[in-house]
């Protein structure tokens, strides 16, 4: 329905992705994953090509803290060209004023 998907993901490790959600569910992100992958076959039949990009209709937001900011690289790769990646940092405002430092 000429729709874009925008789904959040901070971290591609089981233990840190249940740190950073607070869900306790050890299989809780390889169901999400698995979900992503079924998601990233239907929108890859959507990806356009204008001039010399391809228009995607498929993001991955990461919000960047001190404990994932090595995986920064891992979730990119993740992405591949198929999803479009975004990667902001944490802002002070909500529940990361508890966790700032």
């Amino acid at each position: 329905h000429n729709t874009t998907l925008v789904i959040s993901l901070d971290s591609l490790s089981a233990d840190l992705y249940a740190k950073l959600t607070g869900i306790k569910n050890a299989d809780l992100l390889h169901q999400v994953l698995k979900n992503i992958d079924r998601t990233r076959k239907v929108y890859k039949k959507l990806i356009e090509r204008k001039d010399d990009y391809n228009i995607v209709r498929l993001a991955i937001n990461t919000t960047v803290s001190s404990l994932n900011k090595n995986e920064v690289g891992k979730i990119k790769a993740f992405c591949d060209d198929d999803i479009y990646f975004i990667c902001k940092p944490l802002a002070k405002l909500g529940n990361a004023t508890n966790n700032w430092n």
